[in-house]
């Protein structure tokens, strides 16, 4: 901010003229200014409770049962893990994709969860596609191999905004390591799900 009194302006006026100067301006202002703090404190809350709403719009287009996944205690007891790529607790890294708007990281939660689900749950019928041993057996393997060392460095250049602007391409992204989990693509190390 500006500094508009000068030492001169002290010198040549005194300090106690300047010093009353001072409050009368904040006298005269100062009303309009808290105005002015309330309105944008207003402004801002309006925009916080638009963005949840857009958040919302695009995360149900992604995962149309987010609603119920997230009242599921499995869960909950999921977000209470450690994610093994970062280190820390999935419930604070939701947390902080939620106060940045970021859909596609809150999409990527979700579908974390659903595809851990279906890689613990029971066995598909016989009309879905082979699970991962026989898929390995059959050397049928079709799209990237992923190691794990890439998978971490995907996701490390993730957090730190490469993909930023480009939502989608890392929408895309994330799905592919999850459809290569499930379908055998990833080689060496934990999964994704560091199991």
């Amino acid at each position: 901010m500006a500094n508009y009194l000068t030492q001169d302006d002290v010198q040549a006026y005194g300090p106690d003229l300047v010093d009353f100067a001072q409050r009368a301006a904040v006298h005269a202002v100062g009303p309009h200014l808290q105005n002015l703090e309330q309105q944008n404190a207003e402004l801002q809350r309006q925009v916080a409770r638009e963005a949840r709403r857009n958040l919302d719009t695009i995360v149900a287009g992604a995962v149309p049962d987010y609603k119920q996944i997230d009242s599921d205690p499995a869960w909950l007891s999921w977000l209470a893990q450690i994610d093994p790529l970062s280190g820390r607790q999935r419930q604070q890294l939701l947390n902080e994709a939620i106060a940045a708007s970021d859909a596609s990281r809150v999409i990527g939660f979700f579908r974390q969860f659903q595809a851990a689900g279906r890689a613990s749950g029971p066995a598909p019928a016989p009309s879905h596609s082979p699970s991962y041993g026989t898929r390995r057996a059959t050397s049928s393997i079709s799209g990237q191999i992923y190691s794990a060392a890439q998978i971490a460095k995907l996701y490390d250049q993730h957090r730190r905004g490469a993909y930023r602007g480009r939502e989608a391409e890392w929408a895309r992204q994330e799905a592919d390591i999850f459809r290569a989990q499930h379908e055998g693509r990833v080689v060496g190390g934990k999964d994704v799900q560091g199991k």
